[in-house]
């Protein structure tokens, strides 16, 4: 039994321990970001490009160019979601 009078990440610490194989570790996007991975929104962008590339299309310069223009292309919102809240030309970490 784990000492309840512990700090919470010793006792998560001291429970993880005791159970070995019995757990997982739950990442937040921004571990992956700063290991140099895609975020969920540059995976789209990036099969976005694929596409255009397929198509011999090239994407219009800008943060938001492949998302523009697979609205354009398709008429319709990328995968059938809208575009993050914050996201648009002024937010500098888009699709680049």
């Amino acid at each position: 039994m784990v000492d309840q009078s512990t700090e919470p990440h010793v006792n998560l610490a001291l429970g993880l321990r005791a159970v070995p194989g019995g757990y997982a570790v739950l990442l937040g996007a921004g571990a992956s970001v700063s290991a140099g991975m895609l975020s969920a929104w540059g995976v789209q962008c990036d099969l976005i490009r694929q596409i255009a590339s397929i198509e011999g299309a090239e994407i219009p310069d800008g943060d938001d160019g492949p998302y523009d223009w697979y609205v354009e292309r398709f008429k319709r919102e990328q995968f059938g979601q809208h575009r993050p809240p914050g996201r648009g030309p002024r937010l500098r970490r888009a699709c680049a």
